[in-house]
């Protein structure tokens, strides 16, 4: 049974990167990639790909995000592969829309998907890419990372 008046106590962060983007630009739909994680270390089992950030969009366009893990045998990741954690391929989809006849400033953009990480190799890494379906000046810019229970709970620091 958790407690679930420190459920904290059973998580930890991991694989935590940044994107910034610009449609039809600089970072528009290429994957960014955040930090690289030593499973042997963490140890972690389950747990959410989380997305966060914010998005400023033209009139009805739209922002949507593709959440990917790569995993490998080399501390550098240069041997990666795609990691397929439960069958979901990763995309949050559409996560934020410029509303109709305006543009919008400082949309939220939120989304978390569910992972399995006990077929993971030694290295991983979670990557983002974000794509912008316009090719003006719409942007966006936010983190990510892994929120995941580890082998032993609770999790010691």
């Amino acid at each position: 049974m958790h407690n679930l008046k420190d459920f904290g106590a059973y998580l930890d962060i991991a694989g935590a990167g940044e994107f910034s983007a610009t449609a039809g630009g600089t970072g528009d739909a290429t994957a960014q990639t955040g930090a690289i994680v030593d499973q042997s270390v963490a140890k972690l089992r389950s747990g959410l790909a989380v997305v966060f950030g914010e998005a400023d969009l033209a009139d009805t366009e739209t922002l949507s995000l593709l959440v990917k893990i790569e995993h490998g045998d080399l501390a550098n990741l240069s041997d990666a592969a795609d990691y397929d954690f439960g069958g979901d391929p990763g995309s949050l989809g559409v996560v934020a829309t410029g509303a109709t006849a305006v543009a919008v400033s400082d949309i939220p953009v939120a989304g978390a998907i569910r992972i399995d990480l006990t077929g993971v190799k030694r290295y991983w890494r979670v990557s983002v890419t974000p794509t912008h379906s316009a090719s003006g000046t719409d942007v966006c810019n936010g983190g990510f990372g892994v929120v995941a229970a580890g082998e032993s709970s609770p999790l010691t620091a």
